[in-house]
């Protein structure tokens, strides 16, 4: 039986959480930060031994934290590592976390790729995708790498930004071959990701960590690729905020 540690809780936690909470073979407790013991975190559980788990799963973005890396370094954990996307803001501090967990099986979990929404996603340079976000989320850093993501499983490559612009409270993005992605504040203008004019379903969260957590158990990531392919998506979102600012300077 595979043991599995959450090593925070947050909306993305809680996906990973009830996804493990029912897989086969699988026991999943969250590891609670709180100081008297908060009872909205399911399974919780004070100062784990995370020698006795398989897998621990830092769910959010960033998570990789001064606090984070020095824990791991000081217990010297040696098992399989899954972070959330993106695991820094920069080329140099992906470099900098990897040295430092050179002994841990260290993987990123891009969700977008093995359950992407765009069923479709045509051959040309006009296509248009709308995406809103909200509060929680950072347009360049949550927004970005998702539609990153869908161009890369549909065109295996990364799309070269060539302008951005302000419209009101929408941020534009154009780029060579792959048209331009709106992305909309919290304003009620759109609810959903939109593909040319078409709404287009949320993945499915539970599916796409199914393929993925398959594959890690059966063999079939390389570690190698699996970093290598963040590293590039990091340089890629790196380039596409410089630009932005550049334009704003």
């Amino acid at each position: 039986m595979k043991r599995i540690l959450i090593m925070d809780w947050d909306p993305h936690g809680e996906k990973y959480y009830y996804f493990f909470l029912f897989r086969e073979d699988t026991y999943v407790q969250v590891w609670d930060h709180s100081e008297k013991g908060d009872e909205s975190v399911p399974s919780g559980i004070k100062n784990p031994d995370i020698h006795t788990y398989d897998i621990l799963v830092f769910p959010k973005p960033y998570c990789l934290t001064e606090w984070a890396l020095n824990y791991l370094c000081k217990e010297k954990y040696k098992g399989v590592l899954v972070v959330e996307k993106l695991l820094a803001k920069t080329e140099e501090e992906i470099h900098r976390i990897m040295e430092r967990l050179t002994d841990i099986q260290l993987y990123v979990f891009h969700s977008r790729l093995y359950a992407p929404s765009f069923t479709v996603f045509p051959d040309g340079a006009e296509n248009k995708v709308e995406w809103p976000y909200y509060g929680v989320m950072d347009p360049m850093y949550n927004i970005v790498p998702n539609y990153l993501d869908e161009v890369f499983e549909k065109r295996q490559v990364f799309p070269q930004l060539k302008n951005s612009s302000l419209e009101g409270d929408k941020i534009i993005f154009d780029f060579y071959g792959t048209g331009s992605l709106t992305i909309y504040p919290d304003s009620g203008k759109i609810e959903r990701v939109k593909l040319n004019e078409a709404e287009v379903e949320w993945p499915n969260y539970f599916l796409s960590m199914k393929k993925f957590f398959d594959d890690l158990e059966e063999g079939r990531i390389s570690r190698r690729e699996n970093l290598d392919y963040e590293i590039r998506m990091v340089k890629e979102v790196e380039s596409i905020r410089s630009f932005k600012e550049g334009e704003r300077a």
